[in-house]
């Protein structure tokens, strides 16, 4: 501490603004971590329960009727939104 304690005025002013931003700094990352944390979750849950009803109502008629290219044209749109990677529907008759 002698060192901190000999040390100019100006130079203890940096040191204290320092460590003030890095501990407002730090704050700051940790209440955003804890935000995200906590919002993440039920947001993704609300989309993965909304995904699959979505899904349903528009494949039912082409999986009733065995329309083929309206099920593709479904899954298209479908695998173009960002969370998906890949859609397809396997049908033994389709092949």
């Amino acid at each position: 501490m002698t060192q901190f304690e000999n040390s100019s005025l100006k130079t203890k002013l940096i040191v204290i603004t320092f460590i003030a931003s890095f501990v407002s700094l730090l704050m700051v990352a940790v209440a955003v971590f804890v935000y995200e944390a906590t919002t993440f979750r039920p947001i993704f849950l609300e989309f993965v329960g909304q995904a699959p009803r979505a899904l349903s109502s528009s494949l039912t008629a082409p999986l009733r009727f065995s329309d083929r290219s309206r099920g593709t044209e479904a899954l298209h749109v479908l695998a173009k939104t960002a969370n998906f990677e890949e859609a397809v529907l396997l049908l033994s008759k389709w092949r």
